[in-house]
């Protein structure tokens, strides 16, 4: 079923906008500037250093691994193999990078920066989860921050090894059982995995050890999704005393007037998020809201347009816009948008069903057919996908294909075309 900015996703959804582990610098990582490591290298090495920099930042980086190359002539040094590392990574040569990332990690374990560049260098690289869990451990060890933290739940989302990844957050936990991320973030993988009672467990463990607005936001989010409205209205109360006007603040009272059904009172929270902190997230969410529940399509399409203004490679927003206008009637508008959409997500066989339909309700058979096609491709599994396919070819005259395509189902009437969307909406959760 086609998902927008799915609800159940939303928590690390939240983490990964706010926290990441992925380069921020072409050039040279956080980290091995050399302003920062200058009272840390010998001497006698800094113009070493300086030079190689310089050659970072011109992106060249056979130069640069030159220098770092020249330094470790000399003797080991942390820097310099990190450097090194860098640079091989850069240029491909992944193999020696591996080996110059290793070299520096036996040299020097407590550089957070370089815990989190390795890290990113091993899952893009070798997807050595083994190791990804130990770097990430040893992260956590050095700063307990978030980030270190993020390197298993991102890890295990790419690898599809979530439960390992859980795992490790559990054993966590337990070695730092005061610590409130750890809790919070034990809590969203659970959420994540669809074991809800275990999250809301964790996020109530987390209840009294948070006073950052981030992770109490968080913790709302699982209780309120959950039915647990009293616990996320105590929660809330106490992020507006630690931070009454903020953006976390807002988002958090938002998201429990959503749950509870007060649609109008979680436009009100969400606006005022908006106003403290202009994302896109919010944007999206409040055109979900007034698209999904308070039929203001007017107000949905101008946050949506916002949203692409800051972003224009948001599919959310496209497909949010091409549903407005399928809704007005205006397939013409609803097929542009859509294209849109799966032009950004060309491997999701979602898009080509979704664009297959507009086309299929605009009588296009033939080009309907195509985008069909793709999507039984991508996803062979989904007898619906197959269903749509085999209507369209019965539309398109090709009723061999058709029958052959889906004998059982060619002879029922598709009066819902747009179950999926109609899904879309959902259902509050009973309190608890």
């Amino acid at each position: 079923m086609m998902r927008l900015s799915k609800i159940s996703a939303f928590f690390l959804l939240c983490i990964l906008v706010s926290v990441s582990f992925a380069k921020e610098d072409v050039s040279i990582p956080k980290g091995l500037h050399y302003k920062e490591i200058k009272k840390a290298i010998p001497r006698e090495m800094r113009s070493y250093f300086k030079s190689a920099e310089s050659y970072l930042k011109k992106n060249d980086m056979l130069k640069a691994d030159q220098y770092y190359t020249s330094i470790l002539t000399k003797g080991e040094n942390f820097y310099a193999f990190w450097g090194r590392a860098w640079c091989q990574w850069q240029i491909g040569h992944l193999i020696s990078a591996k080996k110059q990332f290793a070299n520096a990690y036996s040299s020097c374990d407590s550089i957070y920066p370089f815990l989190l560049n390795y890290a990113d260098f091993t899952l893009e690289a070798h997807e050595d989860w083994d190791l990804l869990s130990e770097i990430a451990y040893r992260a956590y060890e050095v700063s307990q921050s978030d980030d270190a933290l993020m390197i298993l739940i991102k890890s295990g989302k790419r690898l599809n090894l979530e439960d390992k990844a859980l795992k490790q957050l559990k054993f966590i936990t337990k070695k730092f059982p005061n610590n409130s991320n750890a809790w919070v973030f034990y809590a969203s993988l659970l959420r994540d995995m669809e074991r809800n009672e275990e999250a809301v467990s964790a996020a109530k463990h987390a209840i009294p050890l948070a006073d950052d607005p981030f992770q109490l936001r968080l913790i709302v989010f699982i209780l309120a999704n959950n039915g647990y409205f009293v616990d996320a209205a105590n929660v809330c109360q106490k992020l507006s005393m630690i931070a009454k006007r903020s953006a976390n603040s807002y988002e958090a009272w938002g998201f429990l007037e959503y749950k509870q059904g007060h649609y109008e009172n979680a436009v009100i929270n969400y606006k005022k998020a908006l106003n403290r902190d202009y994302k896109i997230q919010t944007l999206i969410m409040l055109a979900r809201l007034n698209h999904l529940y308070l039929n203001n399509q007017k107000v949905a399409t101008y946050y949506c347009k916002a949203a692409i203004q800051a972003n224009r490679n948001l599919p959310d927003a496209y497909y949010l816009l091409a549903e407005i206008s399928r809704g007005k009637g205006d397939l013409k508008s609803a097929i542009k948008y859509s294209k849109i959409q799966m032009e950004l997500m060309p491997d999701r066989s979602q898009s080509y069903y979704y664009h297959g339909k507009l086309l299929y309700e605009k009588k296009d058979y033939k080009d309907a057919v195509i985008y069909l096609e793709k999507a039984v491709r991508l996803n062979p599994d989904m007898r619906r996908y197959r269903l749509v396919l085999a209507k369209a070819y019965a539309g398109a005259g090709l009723i061999d294909k058709a029958r052959e395509t889906y004998k059982n189902f060619i002879n029922e009437p598709l009066k819902d075309l747009w179950k999926e969307e109609e899904m879309l909406k959902e259902s509050t959760p009973e309190p608890r």
